[in-house]
């Protein structure tokens, strides 16, 4: 069974999350409950409340979940490693907008995580190259253009380490869990996600392809109050599947 479930609250999310788990326990099921970081101590408290304790259920975020040889970068690692990348590209004269060198520090940072957000998104250098041409000459065209040397510098500097960033780190996860099958005979849980990435979103696709249930538990309704985004993307994705 494919579900996706709307709840007013996230405190109605976590009560249904454990209903469902402890349901599934009961039929003889085991349940693991993806979710962001900033909920696993929630998620986990609801199964004690519901259950009392269990064994058979577990929380986890998407990073905690990955087993990988691969090495990883650190945020902090990376943004200093983006900091770097700018302090060049100022020397060189090649930056129009980021080129104040006592504005590293913190450009450095907010910059890393747009670049994050394209790399989940699957937004390349060469799409942000692509890009300028549709663009009218102003300032935004300036900074994509700046966004996109320093992107091209900061995956330079990944591959010549033999290191992989935070946010590429987990497009592995859905070619483990097909692999490894670590999801079969289990249900798994997506809970209380505001949205979803390209990369989350094959997790789920890994999920649908290989668990006994899959549930996408959200915080949604009217759309003058909630945005949907999660709940509607899990939906599209099930529906590739039939259900």
């Amino acid at each position: 069974m494919n579900a996706v479930i709307k709840a007013h609250t996230l405190a109605d999310c976590m009560d249904i999350m454990a209903e469902y788990a402890e349901a599934y326990e009961q039929a003889g099921g085991k349940n693991i409950i993806f979710c962001e970081d900033r909920l696993t101590l929630i998620a986990e408290r609801a199964l004690l409340r519901r259950m009392g304790g269990t064994f058979n259920s577990s929380v986890s975020t998407f990073a905690r979940f990955l087993k990988a040889d691969e090495k990883a970068i650190s945020k902090q690692g990376s943004v200093m490693a983006v900091g770097e990348v700018m302090t060049r590209l100022q020397r060189e004269g090649a930056l129009q907008c980021f080129t104040s060198i006592s504005g590293v520090g913190n450009n450095a940072r907010c910059i890393y995580e747009t670049l994050a957000q394209m790399s989940a998104s699957q937004v390349t250098p060469d799409v942000l190259q692509q890009s300028l041409a549709l663009l009218p000459e102003d300032t935004l065209k300036r900074k994509i253009a700046d966004l996109a040397l320093i992107y091209e510098g900061y995956i330079n500097f990944l591959q010549e380490r033999g290191l992989l960033d935070e946010s590429k780190y987990l497009t592995l996860l859905p070619q483990r869990i097909r692999a490894e099958g670590s999801l079969r005979g289990v249900n798994v849980f997506f809970l209380g996600y505001n949205a979803f990435t390209a990369q989350a979103r094959e997790t789920i696709r890994a999920a649908l392809e290989t668990a006994d249930n899959v549930v996408g538990i959200f915080c949604g309704g009217e759309e003058e109050l909630y945005t949907n985004s999660a709940a509607d993307a899990f939906e599209r994705v099930c529906a590739e599947y039939g259900k």
